[in-house]
């Protein structure tokens, strides 16, 4: 009789070792985060891209003007998009969005980025950078979440979508940087 309860008892002590053992491996689980190929600072812990472009001899007021420019060209309406526009401190931010980062032909449905593009300006180059990327869609009314809980700390998509959602943010973001580069960085003779 006492060796069976011997043996319960260490039966106890195990499953309750177990289960602490497991316990603790889901908890882990749950902190784990999940690399991106994203630009990711691990600090702010967001994805960020933050660069410099030079532009020789371009004054600071001259680069104000085309950056101004570029985004009337390049978003739907520039009076919408721009959230600030302080040419005296050389500061532009831009609020806009990534259309069909992947698109979902079965549903007919566009997965949207939203970000801010902040652009500080000086004589001779200026500072991009491009962050607070949000998730948004719209499905019986307007859903935005973070790019770091969507693809790092809580990843809903599969795999093989959070790669190619991945890249295509990726050719967005670098595209953004590129053609924002050229285009300050282009001289045209205005001589009409």
């Amino acid at each position: 009789m006492e060796g069976q309860v011997l043996r319960t008892l260490v039966k106890i002590i195990y499953m309750k070792q177990l289960f602490t053992v497991i316990l603790l491996f889901m908890t882990l689980c749950g902190y784990c985060e999940r690399k991106s190929s994203l630009p990711y600072d691990s600090t702010a812990k967001k994805f960020i891209i933050d660069t410099v472009i030079e532009a020789e001899s371009k004054t600071k007021d001259a680069l104000h003007s085309l950056v101004i420019e570029w985004i009337a060209l390049n978003y739907k309406s520039a009076n919408d998009v721009i959230q600030l526009n302080d040419k005296e401190n050389g500061t532009i931010i831009a609020k806009g969005v990534y259309v069909n980062v992947i698109f979902a032909p079965v549903l007919a449905l566009g997965y949207e980025v939203g970000h801010t593009l902040t652009i500080k300006i000086k004589d001779n180059k200026i500072k991009v950078t491009i962050d607070n990327l949000k998730y948004e869609y719209f499905d019986k009314g307007h859903h935005s979440y973070s790019l770091e809980s969507l693809l790092i700390t809580k990843p809903v998509l599969a795999k093989k979508q959070m790669i190619t959602f991945e890249h295509n943010i990726n050719k967005r973001l670098s595209a953004t940087i590129e053609e924002i580069s050229k285009y300050i960085n282009t001289t045209v003779k205005n001589d009409w």
